[in-house]
């Protein structure tokens, strides 16, 4: 008697179910579901349908249970509206009332040579702790991370100048920063000088009313202000009272804090910089810039022939890369800060990847510059 021969269908069979075996074990559920295509529940596969979207969906099911359950969302409170930093703007507008530190550009200024000098003044500095500081003694990160404080940090520790948690730090001791900590300093202030005219050239503009609606702005006023050299655009650093915005609110009659500058441009350089009465706008403008709809022009005045043409590529740096076309010489050179108090920016392998577009516009070969 000749044995009976299984029919290729059922071949297939077996070779899918054992398919299906190895990739999910036994579960049968899905090994003896139904073809979505021909409604068979063991289909060969020949009608198409043997990885309908009935095995996809099992099999996904599947596999989300064998992923671990995801941590519960955190809902995080905007940087801007975080408690410490609303108590921090409080305290920053008190401090500019309480020290008249928001005046008009001739105030404190020479009129012979220009230089404006704000009358020093004392002054608590507070920062909160950085998660880096945490488990690290606070008189090591008060030596490491505050300029000028080390030099002179036996005195300061004498005469109760420097507190964490309101708590006089003294010589010697060993406690610890935490997460919630706040170091405070007692500082006797000293602006650097700045170089400013006897008023800020500004102009007040308005916003195109089709603008105003489609973004629904209520400040629509724009400031465009030929910021002077040497004075930063916001408080930062050494300076307060010498940058832009404290000046220019005192000078348009505004309150500390109501001006929102839209971009930055660097301290010594000086220039167009646009600034609104809206924070709304501000971004507004900010994201146009972003996004290359608005464009920064420089005009620059350097010593000797700048390069404009291959013929000057042998005077160039031989480590930067250098590409003219006719009418412009692009620079792709990396950029760092070498000295943050001046300022000042040099090409190095260990800066930030930078490209400029340079032109030049005139050349004076009997004083030697461009």
């Amino acid at each position: 008697m000749t044995p009976k021969k299984e029919s290729p269908s059922h071949h297939n069979d077996d070779k899918i179910h054992a398919q299906l075996s190895r990739e999910q074990g036994t579960d049968s559920a899905i090994t003896q579901s139904q073809c979505q295509h021909c409604k068979k529940l063991k289909c060969n596969g020949s009608c198409s349908g043997f990885h309908g979207p009935k095995r996809k969906k099992l099999l996904g099911e599947r596999n989300q249970e064998k992923r671990p359950p995801k941590h519960p969302a955190i809902n995080r409170v905007n940087a801007n509206k975080r408690q410490s930093k609303q108590e921090g703007g409080r305290r920053s507008l008190e401090e500019i009332e309480v020290l008249g530190l928001s005046q008009p550009s001739q105030w404190y200024r020479d009129s012979t040579t220009g230089v404006r000098v704000p009358p020093p003044c004392i002054r608590v500095l507070q920062t909160n702790a950085k998660g880096k500081w945490c488990g690290v003694p606070a008189l090591k990160v008060v030596k490491e991370e505050f300029d000028g404080v080390a030099k002179d940090l036996e005195n300061i520790l004498k005469h109760g100048l420097l507190r964490l948690n309101d708590k006089p730090l003294i010589a010697g001791d060993e406690v610890k920063i935490t997460n919630t900590d706040v170091i405070k300093r007692v500082v006797h202030w000293h602006e650097p000088p700045v170089l400013v005219p006897d008023k800020l050239n500004v102009q007040e503009m308005e916003l195109p009313d089709l603008v105003i609606q489609e973004y629904n702005l209520q400040g629509a006023s724009v400031l465009v202000c030929n910021k002077p050299a040497t004075v930063p655009v916001h408080p930062a650093g050494p300076f307060f009272a010498n940058s832009l915005t404290i000046i220019l609110e005192a000078e348009q009659g505004l309150g500390p804090k109501s001006i929102y500058p839209c971009h930055r441009i660097d301290r010594a350089t000086s220039g167009l910089t646009i600034c609104t009465l809206d924070v709304s706008a501000s971004r507004l403008i900010q994201r146009q810039m972003d996004e290359g709809n608005v464009k920064k022009l420089y005009i620059a005045k350097v010593k000797g022939r700048f390069p404009s043409s291959e013929a000057d590529r042998e005077i160039l740096r031989g480590d930067v890369c250098y590409t003219f076309d006719g009418r412009t010489v692009e620079i792709d050179a990396p950029i760092r800060v070498s000295d943050p108090k001046k300022g000042l920016r040099e090409i190095s392998t260990a800066g930030k990847p930078s490209k400029s577009r340079f032109r030049l516009l005139n050349y004076n070969s009997k004083e030697q510059y461009s």
